[in-house]
């Protein structure tokens, strides 16, 4: 009919109740808080979009319309309202792991170029205050993205993610993570990745001087770290293998450090908790056949990485437990089965730590590697 124009029709979509998208707190780096914000309205955001609205910001053919359209179109995700925009998936945003790995980066970095020299993964000293723990908190809404993402860390991102952690003093955080394992993917499958969160547990102390609170925190993290094991979205559920995390000497045996430590800083030096210490002391015992020490030869280890790397992680797992054995000796009974069992295994390991630590400082003249460290912390550890 004549002076009648059609209306454009109006796009509208109902809501949609896939869960809120992560949110981050501003951080104190402004290419932390770019690179998160990336992420989130790049890759979140569209994770929890219906495939239809996907579709619409994905497909070329269909993201016209939005670029078309007289006003911005929006669709609700939980509680928050989202403007739809065209996303190219192949040049937009962050897609590349490596992205992932600075935001890991950038979480443990440091202001001053002092405690940022701490901050390596060669290092067991946690950054200084200005390495902010509001930061850190962006660890666990980030991981919630990637897994809702379908971009769970593999076992080696997660150990890196660790190791991070520990070394910025960040133990809390993690614990966290692993806690909420059903919406970060934080797993303790990987055995190299439950040998860093344990060692986490002995670096808290050891971060805290040794003292009563310090070793307390670090106790409970280290038994919620064994129970975590357990539970069927990590290792529980399945039967115990010798390479099972559950099955390892040198994780029972930082337990059994930080239980011993308890006792003597808390209890008197006494056991507690119906025989706490005897009881991990006993499941160290029946782990011990599974122990594996490093073959060590100076000039191998001289020319070899893999050698070199091996050994210093072997002194990483090792100086902690011979700690441990000293420490539960001191409770126990030393005439008892488990006392007279407590001296033999530390004249074993303390034999390995020794042999090993002199082999890594024969071949790494002038550096100073991370297990080292440990071993460094451990001597002066006053307990």
């Amino acid at each position: 009919m004549k002076g009648k124009t059609s209306a454009k029709p109006k796009l509208t979509f109902h809501p949609i109740y896939t869960g809120n998208v992560p949110v981050f707190s501003p951080t104190s780096s402004p290419e932390l808080d770019a690179l998160l914000t990336s992420f989130r309205t790049k890759i979140f955001v569209p994770a929890h979009l219906l495939k239809r609205h996907r579709d619409l910001i994905y497909k070329p053919t269909k993201s016209k319309m939005l670029s078309a359209a007289p006003e911005p179109i929006t669709v609700d995700i939980g509680t928050e309202k989202v403007t739809l925009e065209p996303v190219d998936r192949y040049k937009d945003g962050p897609y590349h792991p490596s992205d992932i790995a600075r935001v890991l980066s950038l979480l443990s970095k440091t202001s001053s170029p002092a405690s940022a020299s701490v901050s390596t993964p060669d290092s067991t000293t946690p950054a200084s205050s200005s390495s902010s723990s509001s930061d850190w908190s962006n660890l666990i809404p980030f991981l919630q993205g990637l897994h809702a993402s379908s971009r769970t860390l593999n076992a080696a991102q997660l150990e890196k993610t660790a190791r991070l952690a520990n070394t910025s003093g960040q133990q809390g955080i993690l614990t966290e993570a692993i806690r909420r394992v059903e919406s970060t993917g934080f797993t303790l499958t990987a055995l190299p990745v439950v040998r860093e969160v344990i060692l986490g547990a002995h670096l808290r102390a050891a971060q805290a001087n040794w003292d009563e609170a310090g070793i307390a925190k670090a106790f409970r993290q280290a038994e919620t770290t064994i129970e975590a094991l357990e539970d069927a979205r990590h290792c529980g559920g399945r039967g115990i293998s010798a390479a099972d995390p559950r099955a390892q000497p040198d994780i029972i045996g930082v337990v059994v450090e930080l239980a011993a430590a308890h006792a003597l800083k808390s209890h008197g030096g006494a056991d507690f908790d119906a025989g706490l210490v005897a009881t991990y002391v006993t499941r160290l015992r029946a782990t011990w056949h599974h122990a594996s020490f490093p073959a060590l030869d100076p000039t191998s280890l001289r020319a070899s990485r893999t050698a070199l790397n091996e050994a210093n992680h072997a002194l990483m797992r090792w100086a902690p437990v011979a700690h441990g054995l000293r420490l539960a000796a001191r409770v126990l009974e030393p005439r008892s089965e488990l006392g007279v069992w407590l001296v033999q295994a530390t004249k074993e390991v303390d034999a390995v730590v020794k042999a090993t630590a002199e082999a890594l400082r024969s071949a790494n003249k002038g550096s100073r590697p991370r297990g080292l460290s440990v071993l460094e912390g451990v001597e002066s550890a006053a307990v």
